[in-house]
């Protein structure tokens, strides 16, 4: 990993892991025509048999082929790296930390790539463990638990995301009314709305969370200030592994499938989700309806 890295270091290296092969195979090549040069230039031209000069050019030859396969092995650790990564996911579901690669060219890139993907795929996967587990629970009722006691929860565990990119919540509540099902549900469902508006808002924006009850059903808005998205796309973003589906503002991943799921949690109680925004940069806001009876 270090001579990759000290490669990755020099300009004209930095972007190309073909050139990086080059450089080493052409010193492995040229090593031992250098080699025998510098022996015959040390030792007087005329004063070296040629069968000392072959045994001489066939020792440095040799040297210089182990030497060169060496390098190369060690030019190809990343991949290894990348292979051991991807086992360790396969095998155990298990993310390790990458290593920092600061080259652009092709290996760097894939690394990054694959990083990617499989951080990708433990929150698929997390989201679907999730999604099992409420909906084999979704008829089961838990003990009454009202709306505010749900909000504060979400607001809670997402906290420190909220800090990191300063943001503000406000949070609206008309009733105390309380939940007739399993409250994991919703809670599950307003938490990943409120992240969404975390992941999608600038710093320093303000997130809203507000109710409004009445005797039948209770309706929840969760507004964000932040990149919004093309009202023609409204419908598009419910569709599983939706390709209107975006990077957070940070960078933050998306997988395409937490509306989606929302959606198919909520149809579950009888309940309904909208979503509006009046374009990019717009911010915008998400309504969650559900009965109270």
């Amino acid at each position: 990993m270090r001579l990759y890295e000290y490669l990755s270091t020099i300009s004209w290296l930095k972007n190309s892991f073909a050139l990086k092969l080059f450089v080493i195979s052409f010193l492995g090549i040229h090593v031992p025509l250098i080699g025998t040069f510098v022996f015959l230039l040390l030792n007087g031209w005329g004063e070296v048999s040629v069968t000392l000069t072959v045994i001489i050019l066939l020792i440095f030859t040799l040297v210089a082929t182990i030497l060169t396969l060496y390098f190369q092995q060690q030019l190809l650790f990343p991949i290894k790296i990348a292979h051991r990564y991807i086992a360790s996911f396969r095998q155990n579901q298990t993310v390790l930390t990458p290593p920092v690669i600061h080259s652009k060219d092709e290996v760097g890139l894939l690394i990054t790539d694959m990083m990617y993907l499989i951080k990708e795929l433990k929150d698929l996967v997390e989201e679907r463990e999730d999604v099992v587990s409420l909906i084999s629970h979704v008829r089961n009722k838990s003990s009454e638990q009202s709306i505010k006691e749900v909000i504060e929860s979400i607001s809670a565990r997402l906290e420190g995301m909220l800090q990191r990119k300063s943001l503000e919540l406000v949070i609206k509540i008309d009733s105390e009314a309380n939940i007739p099902f399993n409250k994991d549900l919703l809670e599950e469902v307003l938490y990943n709305l409120v992240h969404n508006a975390i992941k999608f808002s600038h710093l320093g924006q303000k997130i809203f969370i507000e109710t409004l009850t009445t005797s039948q059903n209770i309706t929840i808005t969760v507004k964000d200030e932040g990149i919004g998205f093309d009202p023609n796309e409204v419908e598009q973003i419910f569709e599983k592994f939706t390709s209107a589906s975006q990077e957070g503002t940070s960078g933050e991943p998306s997988t395409g499938l937490g509306l989606y799921l929302c959606r198919k949690l909520l149809r579950k109680i009888g309940g309904q989700i909208s979503a509006q925004s009046e374009g990019q940069g717009k911010g915008a806001s998400f309504k969650v309806k559900i009965p109270l009876t």
